[in-house]
């Protein structure tokens, strides 16, 4: 379970303005550090707040790289767009197992 964050949208932090004590390059870290957390949240609204979306979405990506060669492109989105229903499962099941029985390659569904 994750903890929401809080993210002040200021540029800089109020402070900033009045101390003179701070250098610039720790005013263009605290800026950097900001803009951390603003790009950080966007990206978590984006994924809908499902933590895992973006390990999913980069497993997926290796997956196709991996299976292009054999399969084409979108590998698992093909496959998701077969028939998984018991009959369709059936059928498949059916297809292979004659085809190894009868020696002919199954056709494929």
């Amino acid at each position: 379970m994750s903890n929401p964050v809080s993210i002040n949208t200021r540029t800089a932090p109020a402070a900033a303005s009045t101390d003179t004590s701070i250098s610039s390059t720790q005013r263009a870290k605290m800026q950097l550090n900001v803009s951390i957390l603003q790009e950080s949240a966007s990206i978590s609204l984006q994924s809908e707040n499902d933590p895992l979306a973006l390990v999913y979405q980069s497993a997926i990506n290796s997956i196709n790289e991996h299976l292009q060669a054999e399969f084409g492109p979108d590998a698992i989105q093909n496959a998701a767009g077969q028939d998984n229903s018991p009959e369709g499962t059936a059928g498949r099941i059916v297809s292979l197992s004659t085809a190894f029985f009868w020696g002919v390659p199954a056709a494929a569904s």
